[in-house]
C-alpha cells in the first residue's frame, strides 16, 4: 500500500495543481485563435470579407411649430351668452386653514396648512387675510370669530 503524505508533499501537490491548472487557463486564448480555413479539398480558403461601416445617421430636421415651455392659454370661461367677462385661473376658490396640530404653553403655537402648504403660526400671525386671535386645544379662532378645529385625520 501507499504510505500516508505527510504535510510538504501535500503542499508541493497543492503547488503543482494550482501551476498546471493556472497554465491551461492562460493557455486558452491562444487555442481560440483562428487558423487558416480550408475547403473541402483542402485548398485555402480567402479571408472573409469585412463589411463596410454605414454612413453616418442624418436625423431629420424639427420644426417647432410652438414653444413647448410655454403653458398652455386656458380656454376663456363666460358666464353667460351675452358675457365677455373672462376668470382667471382658480378665481372664487376660498382657501380654508386645516389645523394639523396645536401646542400648548406661555406661547401656543399651531400647525397649520393653507394653500398647500404647511407652517408653524401663533397669536398675532396673519393668516389668509386675517389674523389668529387665540390658539386653545380645540383648534385656533381667528379675528374675524370664525373657529378653525383640529382636524390631524383628514389629509
Amino acid at each position: 500500500m501507499f504510505d500516508p503524505l505527510n504535510v510538504n508533499q501535500r503542499r508541493r501537490l497543492l503547488r503543482w495543481s494550482i501551476a498546471t491548472s493556472t497554465t491551461a487557463l492562460l493557455l486558452v486564448p491562444l487555442a481560440a485563435l483562428p487558423g487558416p480555413a480550408f475547403d473541402e479539398n483542402g485548398g485555402r480558403l480567402a479571408a472573409p470579407q469585412v463589411p463596410a461601416i454605414p454612413e453616418r445617421l442624418a436625423y431629420p430636421a424639427l420644426t417647432v411649430r410652438h414653444d413647448p415651455f410655454a403653458r398652455p392659454t386656458p380656454p376663456p370661461a363666460t358666464l353667460g351668452d351675452d358675457s365677455e367677462m373672462v376668470l382667471p385661473p382658480n378665481d372664487g376658490i376660498l382657501a380654508v386653514p386645516i389645523v394639523r396640530a396645536v401646542l400648548l404653553g406661555a406661547s401656543p403655537k399651531a400647525l397649520v396648512e393653507l394653500d398647500g402648504r404647511t407652517r408653524i403660526v401663533e397669536i398675532g400671525t396673519r393668516l389668509g387675510g386675517t389674523t389668529i386671535a387665540a390658539i386653545n386645544a380645540e383648534g385656533i379662532t381667528l379675528d374675524d370669530g370664525e373657529r378653525v378645529p383640529i382636524d390631524a385625520g383628514r389629509r
